[in-house]
């Protein structure tokens, strides 16, 4: 790991996926394999929790979102110091525990963390985090947090939509392939139609709207999900969604039809 110091965190660069992480690059180099790709700054003003990490989790740049949901002054006050400074011992010593296995394998994670502020203040993220590159060298973390509300199905998709608008839950060096009759998550297969109705409901969609999409009822989508949810062992659609956004991110998601 080289040090992250040295490395160009700028507002212009663009943020890509590459090898089972992300890496920045000048727009000139950008490679436009994704439908979409987004800037450092453009990432950093979406309404989600964005952070730059070194391998130590200590703070690189985030944006102000991030500040305030963990309880530093500023994004200034931030830079340089970490979740130990922030948090509860149990909280700190948790998340670094994620990070350092994130940079011990150099594979993305994505999580549920349960965040105990100094004040006292408990929140709870689906995390996803990425080893971060720079000239093929790992030199830290991109962390996104999503906060889950009292709302948290209608929050976590519209977090993901604008996820999937970054590039960041896009496969490195997408490539268009044929739909195969089915998906497999884990050790659970879907049919066609189940693996159409994930894909949308992955990208932020209601249910009324993949109804449209994929020419089916409203209720055939509720009832459908459901039994999704069965076959998964899940009892809402945010941890529906959380237990198969990681295949998302992956080469192994299906397409949507």
């Amino acid at each position: 790991m080289i040090r992250c110091n040295s490395v160009d965190i700028s507002d212009e660069l663009i943020v890509e996926r590459w090898e089972r992480g992300v890496r920045l690059v000048r727009p000139d180099q950008h490679c436009h394999h994704n439908e979409y790709s987004c800037t450092v700054s453009a990432m950093l003003r979406l309404p989600v929790n964005f952070y730059f990490m070194n391998g130590d989790s200590i703070l690189m740049k985030i944006n102000e979102r991030t500040a305030q949901t963990c309880g530093y002054v500023s994004r200034q006050d931030a830079i340089g110091k970490s979740v130990r400074n922030v948090s509860k011992r149990a909280t700190a010593q948790y998340i670094i525990k994620n990070d350092r296995e994130i940079v011990c394998t150099q594979s993305f994670k994505v999580t549920t963390e349960t965040y105990t502020r100094l004040d006292d203040v408990d929140l709870t993220a689906i995390s996803i985090k990425f080893p971060w590159y720079a000239n093929e060298n790992l030199v830290g973390i991109l962390g996104c947090s999503i906060l889950m509300g009292y709302d948290d199905a209608v929050l976590l998709t519209d977090a993901i939509t604008l996820l999937m608008q970054t590039g960041l839950l896009a496969p490195p060096h997408q490539a268009t392939h044929l739909i195969l009759p089915g998906w497999q998550c884990d050790t659970v297969y879907f049919n066609q139609r189940e693996a159409d109705i994930l894909y949308h409901l992955v990208r932020g969609k209601t249910a009324k709207t993949i109804a449209r999409i994929v020419g089916v009822s409203h209720r055939t989508v509720e009832h459908r999900l459901e039994q999704i949810k069965i076959k998964l062992g899940v009892s809402s659609k945010s941890e529906l969604i959380e237990k198969v956004i990681d295949q998302f991110i992956t080469k192994n998601g299906p397409e949507g039809s």
